[in-house]
């Protein structure tokens, strides 16, 4: 099975293969019913891998699928996130920069590496990645909303915290939650002002 996997490795890294468009438009439907079931076939070993605790089989798996489909955000995130189960944080955090570089004009390509910051407490960082999300063409994710309110009231920009919350219930305005959020950010900078 891993001769299998080194075999498909090779195949999508080589540069015959880089020259294929894989799944994006444009591929007949019977292209699309082979690498869809190329791409359930990989995701079948890979989870089987998973659960027998072969996690660098997995790893190595969702590296060659990241390869295959670099815009795909589930297989690029599981992939951070699997290296860090393994305690790899900087092959972690590679995984999310890449990932942003490759597509800095989609506001999803920066939340893995933001939220990682804000894991570790790096809420500068955070704010530094999102807040240009926010004024994109293409609007983000809601989380990135929530992630960038918290950073910017964690970091002391109370006034910004507040104006990210109202963006968003703007965009979403049945969630609680955010209201709740919004208005404990009114109410610090009510008590700083008195």
């Amino acid at each position: 099975m891993k001769n299998f996997l080194l075999g498909l490795t090779l195949l999508l890294s080589s540069s015959a293969f880089a020259q294929v468009n894989v799944i994006p438009s444009g591929n007949s439907e019977g292209t699309n019913k082979i690498l869809g079931a190329a791409y359930w076939r990989m995701s079948q070993q890979k989870d089987a891998w998973f659960e027998d605790g072969d996690f660098p089989a997995a790893i190595a798996m969702l590296a060659m699928e990241v390869i295959w489909r670099p815009y795909d955000y589930q297989t690029v995130t599981d992939l951070g996130w699997m290296y860090g189960n393994i305690e790899r944080k900087d092959l972690e955090l590679a995984t999310y920069i890449r990932f942003r570089e490759a597509f800095p004009k989609d506001p999803e390509a920066y939340y893995p590496e933001a939220e990682f910051y804000f894991k570790l407490k790096k809420y500068s960082q955070t704010v530094n990645l999102l807040e240009p999300t926010v004024s994109m063409d293409k609007k983000p994710h809601p989380n990135t909303y929530r992630l960038l309110a918290h950073s910017l009231d964690r970091i002391g920009r109370l006034e910004d915290s507040l104006k990210i919350w109202e963006m968003y219930i703007a965009l979403a305005p049945d969630d609680a939650a955010a209201k709740v959020n919004r208005d404990k950010v009114k109410s610090k900078i009510s008590d700083g002002k008195s």
